[in-house]
C-alpha cells in the first residue's frame, strides 16, 4: 500500500548523474551500469522525499553510484554499483524471432510474475504492469538465457 520509486528510476538517475559529471555535452558517450544493488526500496509519503546521489571515481576508472535519503550521518542507502562510459558504436540488431525460438524452453505469462510478486508484498499497479510473457532457454554455449 506505500508508493515506492521503481527500480528502473534509480537505474536512470545513475546514468545520468555519470553522464552530467563527466561533461558530456555531445551525448557521445555511453554509460554501462553494473554490480547494481538495490538495497532498500525508497517510499515516497504524500510529503515527498528528497533524494541525493553520490559519485565517486574508483581507481578502476569506473564511477561508483550510491543512492540515499536524509542527511549529514543519518543517511540510508537505497541502492549502489558502478558505471563505466564508453564511446557510442553503432547498435547491435538483435533478431527477436531465432532469440524466441531458442529461448523457448520453458514459458511464463506475465500475469504469473505478478502472482509471485503479490505473494511477497509487491503489488505493481496496472501501469508498471507491462511483462507479458517471459521465456526461457540456454544459448549454443548453454548459457542461461531469458
Amino acid at each position: 500500500g506505500q508508493r515506492v520509486l521503481p527500480g528502473v528510476a534509480h537505474l536512470e538517475m545513475a546514468r545520468a548523474a555519470v553522464r552530467l559529471a563527466a561533461g558530456d555535452q555531445s551525448g557521445d558517450l555511453q554509460v554501462r551500469l553494473q554490480n547494481v544493488v538495490f538495497a532498500r526500496p525508497v517510499v515516497v509519503t504524500d510529503a515527498g522525499l528528497e533524494v541525493h546521489i553520490a559519485l565517486a571515481l574508483q581507481d578502476d576508472g569506473s564511477i561508483a553510484f550510491e543512492i540515499y535519503t536524509g542527511q549529514a550521518d543519518a543517511t540510508q542507502m537505497h541502492s549502489q554499483g558502478s558505471a563505466v562510459l564508453f564511446e557510442q558504436t553503432e547498435p547491435r540488431v538483435l533478431d527477436l524471432p531465432a532469440l524466441r525460438e531458442r529461448a523457448g524452453e520453458r514459458s511464463t505469462p506475465g500475469q504469473a510474475c505478478y502472482e509471485s510478486f503479490a505473494q511477497v508484498g509487491l503489488i505493481y499497479g496496472a501501469s508498471f504492469r507491462t511483462v507479458r510473457q517471459i521465456e526461457l532457454g540456454h544459448d549454443e554455449a548453454g548459457r542461461e538465457r531469458v
